[in-house]
């Protein structure tokens, strides 16, 4: 799988499309096509009854997995970068930030567990009827 060199397109313009709009299209960007291809449940079970098709085959020349592994050069190239950004973060007096962080944490419990305590039918005041 790769990119066509050339391809054809027909584009139908009237007098109503402005000027700067056309050669936009035509000189612009194309937006990028992505896949929408899913595997489904009853698609396995339909290739699973049909002699010699193979599922892995399916998915390994689907145009969705194709798309996928030619984004994985970038992405390892972008964890490898933010590793590096975050090898080099210096943070000042982190036994504090750690202390303060472990208080929000506790706050956040804490305000669970009384919710939970006022949610309970034995602490909800009683309906006057």
């Amino acid at each position: 799988r790769g990119l066509d060199e050339k391809g054809t397109v027909i584009l139908m313009i009237d007098s109503k499309m402005d000027p700067a709009t056309a050669k936009l299209m035509l000189r612009g960007q194309s937006d990028p096509l992505y896949s929408e291809f899913y595997l489904t449940y009853p698609m396995l079970v339909n290739m699973m009854r049909v002699e010699g098709a193979n599922v892995e085959d399916l998915i390994m020349r689907s145009y969705r997995q194709f798309q996928s592994e030619k984004q994985i050069p970038a992405l390892e190239d972008k964890v490898r970068r933010l590793e590096e950004e975050m090898q080099e973060i210096v943070i000042d007096d982190e036994h504090l930030v750690e202390s303060y962080s472990g208080i929000l944490e506790q706050y956040a419990r804490l305000l669970a567990a009384r919710r939970d305590m006022i949610m309970q039918p034995a602490n909800r005041e009683p309906r006057e009827r």
